[in-house]
């Protein structure tokens, strides 16, 4: 027979009582003698042939909620046949559910994979309880110096040095005895350790467990932290050669800002030569330390040799001069000062390196010998008496 309406039509439930019984109590329904149905929603007479068609209405439930209805029609039907519909409709949305669930992992793994693959970081798959990679990607090839197919053969405890494995094979049981509750200390989800990679280079890397996949399954971070390691021990050996030096010289050692001419650095020697303690210099403007003269010459020889017009200057240049300062206890320091600019990478100038020595003793000195020179000069030119 025909029906009032084709593949694509839309229909309004709300009109429909049945449906609406449906929507409510979410149970199957037998409806006896469906021809008013058909008559209703073609509005004229002409379907008599409908005459003693019954139907089975089922609600399709998914993930607890109604997206659509399985209606069948038949002269045949039979409230008894309410039961195996409803089986026949629950398996059809299965059948929906996972035609949809495929759906979204496919597209889940499609981002994962790109994620996977594209990383700079080396990822992988660890199954803990056989010690073996079950997904690696090219960074962790990169790093290791193996192929693919060679990591997912090899056991995983044989990709770290050798005084590393005992220590990565407990971190890995005590993972499978107690999940994602391990104590930190018997399985840390973030450390270090050492990878020897195909060539049997060693590597410093940091491991980060992401996340578990079930509980014998866990996804992996490895980064390769061997340069940013070189650079770290270089740079800390600069340092502490640097500050061997800072801490030993009997020289002053400062540094003011290029701008305010506030003091960022102070060396040991400062509570030495000028009574203060290095931390007591920090933020203290130069013109607290020297004597107003000695202040007012400063800047104009900054500005005009060292910071005006910077990219026409020789940037290692440095100017020689003397400075009067203030002791702690009040008492005027004289000092010879070597004054150079240091600049940023970008050639920015950054600060002023002062380094400087007390010549207090030495000028005084001298100006003793002065002294001295002139009476003798003296004496010498009014005696009345030849004196070789």
């Amino acid at each position: 027979f025909n029906l009032p309406f084709k593949e694509g039509d839309k229909v309004s439930f709300s009109r429909m009582s049945t449906y609406k019984k449906i929507l409510s109590n979410k149970k199957v329904v037998y409806c006896k003698d469906r021809s008013d149905y058909f008559i209703k929603l073609s509005k004229s007479n002409t379907y008599k042939d409908c005459k003693g068609i019954h139907s089975i209405i089922s609600p399709l439930i998914l993930r607890g909620e109604i997206v659509g209805f399985l209606e069948i029609f038949s002269k045949k039907l039979k409230s008894s046949d309410v039961a195996a519909v409803d089986v026949f409709s629950k398996e059809l949305v299965f059948r929906i559910a996972n035609m949809i669930l495929f759906t979204e992992v496919q597209r889940s793994e499609e981002k994962y994979r790109n994620l996977f693959e594209k990383a700079n970081d080396g990822f992988y798959v660890i199954n803990g309880r056989m010690k073996k990679f079950i997904d690696v990607n090219h960074s962790l090839c990169d790093i290791s110096g193996y192929t693919r197919g060679e990591l997912l053969q090899m056991n995983i405890i044989m990709l770290f040095e050798q005084g590393e494995r005992r220590r990565i094979e407990n971190y890995i049981d005590n993972r499978l005895k107690n999940g994602d509750k391990t104590p930190e200390e018997k399985a840390p989800q973030n450390y270090e350790t050492k990878l020897l990679t195909k060539n049997k280079n060693v590597k410093n890397v940091e491991i980060n467990i992401m996340q578990f996949v079930n509980l014998e399954e866990w996804f992996v971070v490895v980064r390769d932290v061997t340069e940013k390691k070189r650079i770290k021990k270089d740079l800390d050996e600069s340092k502490r050669k640097y500050q061997l030096l800072a801490d030993n010289i009997s020289d002053l050692v400062c540094v003011v800002d290029a701008d305010t001419f506030k003091f960022t650095y102070s060396s040991p020697s400062v509570k030495k030569v000028l009574g203060y303690n290095p931390t007591e210099l920090l933020g203290l403007e130069l013109s607290r330390i020297l004597t107003e003269d000695s202040y007012v010459k400063a800047v104009e020889i900054f500005n005009r040799e060292l910071l005006s017009d910077i990219d026409t200057k020789v940037l290692d240049k440095s100017v020689r001069l003397e400075f009067e300062e203030f002791h702690k206890n009040g008492q005027v320091v004289v000092m010879e000062i070597t004054a150079s600019l240091m600049v940023d990478e970008n050639e920015k100038a950054e600060g002023i390196l002062m380094i400087g020595r007390d010549i207090t003793n030495r000028k005084k000195t001298e100006l003793a010998l002065q002294i001295s020179e002139k009476r003798y000069r003296s004496v010498f030119e009014n005696t009345g008496t030849a004196t070789i």
